[in-house]
């Protein structure tokens, strides 16, 4: 294992919104008692609570108005470090502006990357990246595109998927049973879309870990399926385990070669009736599950730079996970199973909080993020009340 004094010469820089996924990085470096610097994007929704920035554990926060200032700000204030900092960007868009300027960038940082300048942004194109992971020998649904209009050989159900990530794109998918729901959905979307052949879910799957040395070096630390569905929103109570399925495995870690990624990563997939995996995509960046990785001993963004700069990922990393180990983000999951939906009495839920092993908000070692959401939330619904 790499001294951690030596890990801990580097300064590590971690940039998101302000969102309990770069809440979840933060905390893991404090846990490593490493005080990240965090540029957080300046929320322009009234209604949203500050999350990520009001982390005890941040050395310094710089507050930006676009994450297009990023780039210049890391090379205006950071660049001059005896040793490289780390770079921990949180959501595609962040990504994608650091990437495009790669070439500059690695000389004086370690970032997520896929070999070359401006890659991420050229696999992150859903169409490029499923033919990368059918080379691979992954299912993947079957795909059509909308340059010339609805195809003549479109076979229904399909659903509308975005190219890349843009401001509003997780409300661009859309079921369509036939051709009358795809034209008023193609009305709708606020991007380039294409479709893909509909595929019953019955779960997914996400895979978190890291990936070093052009991607040919890869650890998988955590496998998430989910205890329920929701039709349009993704699920946040899940069940965390070790991956253990070799066949699948060899086939990510075809992907993430070819791809030459390094850095944190999430891949997803759908499971179908059949028990089957269909390739859906990957996040080329940390995951807000990651956080439960953490918890569970497996911190991958200290393991990502303590593997970065050894050159190695140690076989120590390995953490045996407990059966039937649930992680919970609590707080957008009251919103939607309690609130929104009623799937849940207030009871109910409050017992499904207590019984979790890991909570993306609550912490109780660093608890002014939690109590924001919790006020704002509140406070929003006496404003709401009055008007």
């Amino acid at each position: 294992m790499q001294d951690i004094n030596m890990v801990k010469s580097h300064k590590f820089i971690v940039v998101g919104e302000e969102h309990y996924n770069p809440l979840g990085v933060i905390r893991s470096l404090g846990e490593k008692k490493i005080k990240p610097i965090a540029i957080i994007l300046k929320t322009q929704n009234k209604y949203q609570a500050r999350v990520a920035s009001l982390s005890k554990y941040i050395s310094k926060l710089i507050i930006v108005d676009t994450y297009n200032d990023v780039p210049d700000i890391l090379l205006s204030q950071y660049s001059n470090e005896n040793v490289k900092p780390f770079v921990i960007a949180c959501d595609d868009i962040c990504v994608g502006i650091i990437d495009a300027k790669y070439d500059e960038l690695k000389k004086y940082f370690y970032i997520e990357n896929c070999g070359r300048q401006g890659n991420i942004d050229y696999y992150n194109k859903k169409v490029i990246l499923n033919e990368v992971a059918k080379r691979h020998g992954m299912k993947v649904a079957r795909t059509w595109a909308l340059d010339n209009g609805i195809p003549d050989d479109i076979i229904f159900p399909v659903i509308t998927k975005p190219f890349e990530s843009y401001d509003g794109w997780k409300q661009d998918y859309y079921i369509c049973k036939n051709e009358e729901d795809l034209k008023v959905a193609l009305e709708k979307v606020k991007g380039k879309v294409f479709l893909q052949q509909y595929i019953k879910k019955v779960n997914e799957l996400d895979i978190n870990g890291i990936a070093i040395n052009h991607g040919t070096d890869v650890f998988i630390s955590i496998a998430v399926t989910y205890t329920y569905l929701l039709p349009d929103y993704y699920s946040m109570e899940m069940i965390v385990k070790n991956f253990d399925d070799l066949e699948l495995e060899k086939k990510v870690n075809g992907v993430l070669k070819e791809t030459e990624y390094e850095g944190i990563f999430c891949m997803e997939f759908l499971i179908d009736e059949h028990g089957d995996y269909w390739f859906l995509e990957i996040n080329f960046r940390n995951s807000t599950w990651s956080w439960a990785s953490t918890r569970l001993g497996m911190n991958l963004p200290y393991l990502w730079a303590e593997s970065t700069i050894s050159g190695s990922i140690s076989r120590d990393v390995y953490k045996k996970i407990p059966d039937n180990y649930m992680a919970l983000a609590e707080i957008p999951d009251f919103e939607q199973r309690v609130r929104k939906r009623k799937m849940l009495s207030f009871r109910q839920w409050l017992l499904k909080v207590k019984k979790a092993d890991c909570l993306y908000f609550y912490d109780k070692d660093d608890m002014k993020p939690y109590f924001s959401v919790w006020c704002k939330k509140i406070t929003n619904l006496l404003i709401k009340s009055i008007n």
